[in-house]
């Protein structure tokens, strides 16, 4: 699976239009063919502040669908000046994906962000995939867990959904 995050930041007073902007936008990749869902999360602390991350089957139907949007919606949608600043954008790689049975939905996300260099990738992925199995779906509400590795760099995140915030 081939994903790509983006953080943005909502200019004040706007968050209600930029959210609008965004579920449009996903609305549309909804009908893209490889497409598999868009999440948006409010960072806690910074009601400006979004992660946003899209999920597509591959990298072929990411650039597909973005070839399309960019000849055939945006010239005529162009972003409202001002609405929200891209601060980063990533592509990654989905290494794996674990999905556990929540009652209820699952909609409070936590990211951890981790630089991983070559030289130790091995021995922390090893590390990794020991712990998870054992701890992640250990203390329940925990619906998924999503490890993404930057096609370009070191980063690393997992993204973890639960069934609460409660829960942590």
């Amino acid at each position: 699976m081939y994903a790509q995050s983006e953080i943005i930041r909502v200019a004040p007073g706007r968050k209600g239009e930029a959210l609008e902007r965004l579920a449009w936008m996903h609305g549309l990749r909804q009908e893209s063919p490889g497409f598999r869902e868009a999440q948006v999360a409010k960072y806690l602390g910074d009601a400006t502040r979004f992660l946003v991350l899209r999920y597509w089957q591959d990298e072929e139907s990411f650039k597909a669908f973005h070839a399309a949007f960019v000849r055939d919606y945006a010239p005529a949608n162009p972003r409202p000046p001002g609405l929200f600043e891209i601060e980063e954008t990533i592509a990654w790689q989905c290494i794996s994906e674990r999905n556990g049975p929540v009652d209820g939905d699952a909609n409070f996300l936590v990211k951890t962000h981790r630089r991983v260099p070559e030289a130790v990738w091995e021995a922390y992925a090893a590390f990794s995939a020991e712990n998870e199995q054992t701890l992640n779906f250990a203390f329940g509400g925990l619906a998924q867990q999503r490890k993404l590795r930057a096609i370009d760099g070191p980063d690393l995140i997992n993204v973890f959904r639960y069934a609460g915030r409660a829960l942590l």
